[in-house]
């Protein structure tokens, strides 16, 4: 993709700390700069990891966020790590979610087109009588899991991380001047509003996190599509192509 056509502009990225790095990069190819204010951590939860002889049971392994991906395999021992990256049953939303599989040793067998957890309901197929694993945060939509409940699966989910607010003291100088800021998960568009920082032309990775902003009275100037880095960085580019002020 050519990344170019955002020189000048000042973009806002709100994700953690160790997850803010490819959408602020993607953001300087542009042309633009990265305003890296993160709101939110990850904490990874306690939680009892199924032992190798359980993952090899589970006829899938979903994850709908590279946050599960990593705090799940932090909790393996070896031979459950093991077990996992031999796994031929691994499905993921989006393709930064099944880079963090790569990442970790293990191959995706699906990844969802559009990166919503209902898209990847449909993309599992037929899944009656099958066993799912899914290591998810602690708060999540339930339409994924209605949706395999529905379709007939034995879900068992795992809740192996949450977010956390953060509150950082130079959060409104930080965002003066900026042109626009780039949401990736309603948890980020909370934090921006319970922190009261100004309207600024907003861009959100999806329909889920785009239904968030407008829910709190934030007008949402573009929606990714694809729901990806590179589709947020082509839904900045619309948003700040006309040049009008945000309301």
């Amino acid at each position: 993709m050519n990344y170019r056509g955002l020189a000048g502009k000042r973009i806002v990225v709100t994700r953690p700390e160790t997850r803010g790095g490819r959408l602020a990069a993607a953001i300087v190819r542009a042309g633009a700069e990265a305003v890296h204010l993160p709101l939110l951590e990850i904490e990874r939860l306690p939680f009892t990891a199924p032992g190798a002889d359980a993952i090899e049971r589970y006829d899938r392994i979903v994850f709908t966020s590279a946050n599960a991906v990593s705090c799940f395999l932090e909790g393996l021992d070896s031979a459950g790590r093991a077990t996992f990256m031999a796994h031929r049953g691994i499905a993921t939303v989006g393709p930064a979610t099944a880079d963090a599989v790569a990442a970790g040793g293990a191959t995706v067998g699906i990844v969802a087109r559009e990166h919503v957890a209902e898209c990847l309901a449909v993309a599992l197929g037929c899944i009656r009588g099958s066993t799912v694993l899914w290591p998810r945060a602690e708060s999540v939509r339930k339409t994924f899991a209605r949706l395999l409940f529905a379709g007939g699966a034995s879900l068992t989910e795992l809740p192996v991380y949450r977010t956390r607010s953060l509150v950082p003291v130079d959060a409104a100088d930080k965002v003066r001047d900026a042109d626009a800021v780039a949401f990736t998960s309603p948890s980020g568009v909370r934090a921006w509003r319970s922190l009261g920082l100004p309207q600024l032309r907003v861009v959100c990775i999806g329909p889920v996190t785009a239904s968030a902003a407008a829910g709190m009275g934030m007008a949402v100037d573009a929606v990714a599509s694809p729901y990806t880095i590179d589709g947020i960085v082509a839904a900045l580019r619309r948003a700040l192509a006309s040049g009008n002020q945000p309301a």
